[in-house]
């Protein structure tokens, strides 16, 4: 995380920043801790704990995803970096992803292909029916 370091006057002064003062802020760029990563999948943190623990169900098995029409393996060491983070340095935590050179296919990407595809013909044909009989009952009840 990059924390903001704002500069502002003591209280004891007599001077008065007026109505074009803009605030400077001076980026600080934070070594990493544990506090920067996330549990990456598979793993959790237990409650009042820091480090990431490995679920049970998953242990001893790979992580294998399917991503763009490609199968790939994820090593781990149980952490990711939270999105955004800009810490350097310190805790370091990296992971792998491995492409097993695999085609695969997923219905998660590419939601549409989960989509029954839609007639519209027989909608069309319906609407037109339901036209002409307004048609013929509005003929019979003005004569």
């Amino acid at each position: 995380d990059a924390l903001p370091i704002f500069l502002r006057l003591r209280k004891s002064s007599f001077c008065r920043n007026g109505r074009d003062y803009t605030v400077t802020k001076i980026p600080a760029v934070c070594t990493c801790t544990l506090e920067d990563y996330m549990c990456d999948f598979g793993y959790f943190r237990p409650e009042n704990q820091s480090e990431c623990v490995e679920e049970k169900e998953l242990t001893g098995h790979a992580l294998e995803f399917c991503l763009s029409g490609e199968e790939e393996l994820l090593k781990t060491n149980g952490y990711r970096k939270i999105p955004g983070d800009k810490c350097t340095g310190g805790t370091t935590k990296d992971r792998e992803v491995v492409d097993l050179k695999k085609k695969c296919t997923s219905d998660l990407l590419q939601p549409k292909a989960m989509v029954v595809p839609f007639n519209s013909v027989g909608v069309i044909i319906a609407v037109v029916a339901v036209v002409l009989l307004a048609v013929v009952a509005a003929i019979f009840i003005v004569k």
